[in-house]
């Protein structure tokens, strides 16, 4: 059987019993012992689960999800995966809006929002399709 290459990792993880873990990714390749590929300093989506990449799996293993990540600074940061703790249902919250109660300009300049902190990540997933479109236009390949 083929040894998990990022096993060392994943048992930092198991054998803390913090709720928030703040590495550098220096940290990280000391306690890995080697060096972090390029495309973790470059792109988000490094550090994202795929089915290619099994990098997350290290500390979504041992119980911790990825909160934060500062490719500038090369910081991340870890919770704990407590979801029975932190989800608690106020019996004083006020009751949930119904989608006929929402207000539409409201809901506008939220998506406004999200669509312009897309826009400054380069790499966004989101920006996938448009980077192909922009890649496969310039051939302009006829039928």
């Amino acid at each position: 059987m083929k040894k998990y290459k990022f096993s060392a990792l994943e048992k930092y993880f198991k054998y803390q019993n913090e709720d928030r873990i703040d590495l550098t990714f220096k940290e990280i390749e000391n306690i890995l012992g080697f060096k972090l590929s390029p495309s973790a300093y470059k792109h988000r989506a490094y550090w994202s689960l795929t089915d290619f990449n099994t990098f997350p799996n290290a500390w979504l293993n041992s119980g911790y999800k990825l909160n934060k990540i500062n490719l500038e600074r090369q910081k991340v940061q870890f919770l704990k995966n407590d979801f029975e703790e932190k989800v608690t249902i106020q019996p004083s919250s006020p009751p949930v809006k119904r989608s006929k109660d929402i207000d539409i300009n409201l809901l506008i300049e939220k998506i406004d929002k999200f669509l312009h902190e897309i826009d400054k990540d380069e790499n966004s997933r989101y920006l996938s399709w448009e980077h192909c479109y922009r890649q496969f236009d310039c051939l302009k390949i006829s039928p």
